[in-house]
């Protein structure tokens, strides 16, 4: 398989948990059988075109952001060098458009609120309101505009010309969506035809982490030493040495610093050899005195095929290699430590926190641990290390 077709397989997968809350919305039967809201007044829905309420119209426009990146490869004829760097640049153009979206709908609900309250707001507060309002939509045309001339800077003027006309095309298709939602079919869920329903994880196949072998390629990070590959083995002797014995009595804590370039140069030129078949190239970050980054290549193949899986697993559809970051805080004490996991992502889409678990659980599988590391639960620290302080750049381990 090529890495261009790799990259595309993965990419869909990934795009569909994006769509998985609505998906599962649009088939549940009771959602089906409910009755649509109405309105205060006239029974009729609230909402855009068709009477669509702004959760529908949300949804409406990730489905249909997902389709045009499938649909825009062959309608503007990109070729495999320009559509990884198309991606990301639409990408960023639709999430600018939600995020501008969602707030000015959020300013014009706390404008009503002032026009509607009794007595009426007063004209200072008003004013203030409505000059808050001018920005974000004066801000939020700039920076649509912005996101839109990057696109046409990766296009040639044919493409352009395309893409002008695709950009018709998708806005019809949801107006069209939005009017059949308010219809009335199917309820308060979305009125999608079951192939369009049934297929969501694949039609999402060209989302955003089509960029993450990508832009991997492109984070390498400082070159490696093998002196501080040394330098490390040298201490993680003497802590395994150190914790092998004893302790004595009255003894002071014994504290060795490793720093995060000996642990990074320490994966490359040693370490290799300890890390699980299917995981290559990690690295290690230590920004501040808590948080601990960390990202790796990982092979999800091996994952995706470990068990059977139902077409709503997300992992049945992702393949290959790609790029997986956590971060999150460590926190040790008296032998033991706990990780608060805070974010984690694959080629920069990020990910649920059952998804980061079912990888790492594959991955640190033993035959002591069959079900590998959990983070939800505390774990012991070995040779006899009571905590690991950390500080920029680097972690002292005291035994």
């Amino acid at each position: 398989m090529s890495a261009g077709r790799v990259q595309m397989i993965v990419a869909l997968a990934i795009a569909g948990a994006s769509l998985m809350p609505g998906i599962v919305r649009a088939q549940d039967p009771q959602a089906q059988g409910a009755p649509a809201r109405t309105a205060a007044r006239g029974g009729q829905r609230a909402g855009g075109p068709g009477g669509a309420t702004p959760a529908d119209q949300l949804q409406v426009q990730r489905l249909l952001d997902a389709w045009a990146l499938v649909q825009a490869r062959e309608h503007l004829r990109l070729t495999d060098e320009q559509y990884p760097g198309f991606v990301a640049r639409m990408t960023k153009l639709h999430d600018t458009r939600r995020r501008v979206a969602m707030e000015r709908r959020r300013l014009m609900g706390e404008l009503r609120l002032l026009l509607n309250q009794s007595p009426v707001a007063k004209d200072d507060v008003l004013t203030a309101k409505i000059r808050v309002l001018d920005d974000v939509e004066k801000r939020g045309s700039d920076e649509t505009r912005q996101a839109a001339l990057e696109i046409d800077g990766a296009l040639t003027p044919w493409q352009r010309g395309r893409y002008r006309m695709f950009e018709e095309l998708v806005e019809r298709k949801k107006i069209e969506m939005l009017r059949s939602i308010g219809s009335g079919r199917g309820g308060n869920a979305l009125a999608l035809p079951w192939s369009m329903r049934r297929g969501a994880l694949v039609i999402a196949l060209c989302a955003l982490a089509v960029v993450a072998l990508h832009a991997g390629a492109q984070n390498g990070g400082a070159r490696a030493d093998r002196r501080d590959a040394d330098n490390l083995d040298r201490k993680l002797n003497q802590v395994v040495t150190r914790g092998a014995k004893p302790p004595a009595k009255n003894s002071k804590p014994q504290r060795t610093t490793v720093t995060e370039k000996e642990v990074n140069a320490y994966f490359v030129f040693q370490g290799k050899q300890y890390l699980p078949v299917g995981v290559t190239n990690p690295v290690v970050t230590m920004p501040d005195t808590t948080r601990v980054e960390g990202r790796a290549i990982i092979d999800l193949d091996a994952i995706r095929k470990s068990k059977e899986r139902g077409w709503m697993d997300l992992l049945a559809y992702v393949t290959g290699s790609v790029e997986i970051r956590a971060a999150g805080k460590l926190h040790t004490a008296e032998g033991a430590g706990t990780f608060e996991l805070e974010s984690a992502s694959i080629g920069g889409v990020p990910i649920s926190k059952a998804f980061l678990q079912e990888v790492i659980a594959y991955y640190s599988r033993t035959a002591d641990s069959p079900e590998g590391f959990n983070l939800d639960k505390p774990f012991k620290l070995p040779y006899q290390i009571q905590r690991v302080e950390l500080q920029r750049g680097l972690a002292v381990i005291v035994q």
